[in-house]
């Protein structure tokens, strides 16, 4: 049976304690009271202006340590983003919320063009007042006709919950068509046309080899820049 929960429901509707139960005297559902009084408090955040809607196999809360766990099929979702992953954990702290998706991650997102980025990792924390989102573990990323892998990405979104920036580092490949690109950083602009690679990037085609201070890419136009700096090897491919 699947569970449904709709955060924005959650957020944005203010919940009474009689609502909770018709029996004054039911202490059962007195337990909810501190939980409700936290989650009426969190709400009146100016930040929360989105519908997200969480669903899963199982949901389960811990009303001491705040914390909200999908467990088995468990996804996360709005207009713009897609999370999903075996377990998805929404830690409340203070007047912030956490969602903490692992493993098996996959995070989609939808532009404007309906061009989707796609990103698989082990581990996904989102910090929605902050709108940061940290990806850890094996992370590949699957945008056009680029495929890039890497040991960490941080994206920074919108109040939308659209992509504005986005930061891979460490032992990050990427293919495009018949090139093989390396790089310690790389950057990716807020319309996802331009991929900034630095930190002694290199490209492989066959076995010519390019090295440069900076290699920019543009995968919808398939255009590679290299500079400053540019060093090219050629090699006899026949």
């Amino acid at each position: 049976m699947k569970i449904i929960i709709s955060i924005f429901f959650i957020f944005f509707v203010n919940i009474s304690y009689a609502e909770m139960s018709n029996n004054d005297n039911d202490n059962h559902f007195q337990k909810f009271i501190p939980y409700i009084e936290k989650l009426n408090d969190i709400k009146k955040a100016d930040q929360f202006n989105n519908k997200i809607i969480c669903e899963s196999d199982y949901f389960y809360f811990d009303l001491k340590d705040e914390f909200m766990k999908f467990i088995g099929k468990s996804s996360l979702f709005s207009e713009q983003l897609l999370i999903s992953a075996e377990q998805i954990m929404i830690k409340f702290n203070d007047k912030n919320i956490n969602f903490i998706s692992e493993p098996n991650s996959y995070v989609r997102f939808f532009n404007k063009d309906n061009n989707s980025i796609e990103i698989r990792s082990n581990k996904v924390t989102f910090n929605y007042i902050d709108k940061k989102m940290n990806l850890y573990g094996t992370n590949r990323v699957n945008y056009q006709n680029c495929f890039l892998s890497c040991d960490e990405i941080q994206l920074l979104l919108s109040n939308n919950l659209d992509l504005k920036e986005f930061y891979a580092k460490s032992n990050i490949n990427l293919k495009m068509k018949d090139f093989i690109l390396r790089s310690n950083f790389a950057t990716f602009y807020s319309n996802m046309d331009k991929i900034d690679l630095y930190g002694n990037p290199t490209i492989k085609n066959l076995n010519n080899n390019i090295t440069a201070d900076n290699i920019l890419i543009w995968p919808m136009q398939e255009r590679i820049l290299c500079r400053p700096k540019a060093e090219m090897i050629i090699s006899n491919n026949f």
